[in-house]
This record gives structure tokens, C-alpha cells and sequence, in this order.
């Protein structure tokens, strides 16, 4: 059976536009998640967006990690929630 990795990609939101992808790994996986891919989208000039994707090595770390967003556990440095959703291509 194929696994269904559309699920296992994350959209995320609303953290501090000076955060590095390894500030976000760091923080994702000190929650025991297993990232197997992590990107900020940027500008031109390399400046964070302030947005990115994750992907996660099952479903069910995807959307835990999702539950945990909604319920505000996981904050970025300054303390503030961040955004997360599954990532849908239209």
C-alpha cells in the first residue's frame, strides 16, 4: 500500500520573520516530531516571508502537530502561536 504523503506536508504561518529553518527544526523536534523536510519561503534578497512547509515522517505527526499549533502549544521565540495547516495544492 502507498503511503499517502499529501498528509504529511504542513503549510505554516506567523512566525518571527528572522527565524531560521534550524530555529524551526529545533523547535518542532523538541516536541518529539521527526522532521524529513523543512523550508521557509523567501524573497529575493533571502528574507523569510514568514511562512514555510514541513513535512513530517507519518500523517499522524502531521496532524498532531497540527492539533498542538491550534491549541497554542507550540509558540515561536516570541512566545506567539504559529499557523499550521495541511499544505493542499489547488
Amino acid at each position: 500500500m502507498a503511503k499517502d504523503t499529501a498528509k504529511q506536508n504542513v503549510y505554516i504561518k506567523e512566525f518571527r520573520l528572522d527565524t531560521t529553518e534550524e530555529e524551526l527544526k529545533t523547535l518542532i523536534e523538541e516536541h518529539k516530531f521527526n522532521v524529513t523536510g523543512l523550508t521557509i519561503a523567501k524573497d529575493e534578497a533571502g528574507k523569510s516571508r514568514g511562512f514555510g512547509f514541513i513535512n513530517f515522517e507519518t500523517p499522524e505527526q502531521a496532524s498532531n502537530f497540527i492539533k498542538l499549533c491550534e491549541s497554542q502549544v507550540i509558540k515561536d521565540k516570541d512566545n506567539y502561536p504559529i499557523y499550521a495547516n495541511l499544505f493542499e495544492t489547488k
